[in-house]
């Protein structure tokens, strides 16, 4: 299995563009197969983007994932993100 690249360091994450935030963040949320250790690792990373994207895009980027949800392509978590976690 290909090793897939993640952000190292805070300084490349916070200076992300916003399309690559929200990808991020709808792909680590949502794939089956990953290569964090567990589960909890995973879920760790997805809340660390979703904080970044929207503090760095607020609304936006809040927005952008709504409308990516409603056309029922990619599914919510099954785990809380945000101001439910």
């Amino acid at each position: 299995m290909q090793r897939i690249q993640r952000f190292t360091t805070f300084d490349k994450s916070i200076k992300s563009a916003h399309e690559t935030l929200v990808n991020e963040f709808l792909e680590i949320s949502t794939v089956a197969q990953h290569e964090f250790t567990n589960e909890l690792a995973r879920q760790r990373y997805a809340r660390y983007i979703h904080a970044v994207g929207c503090l760095q895009y607020g609304d936006k980027f809040l927005a952008d994932l709504e409308a990516t949800y409603a056309t029922g392509v990619v599914a919510r978590p099954t785990f809380p993100v945000g101001e439910s976690a």
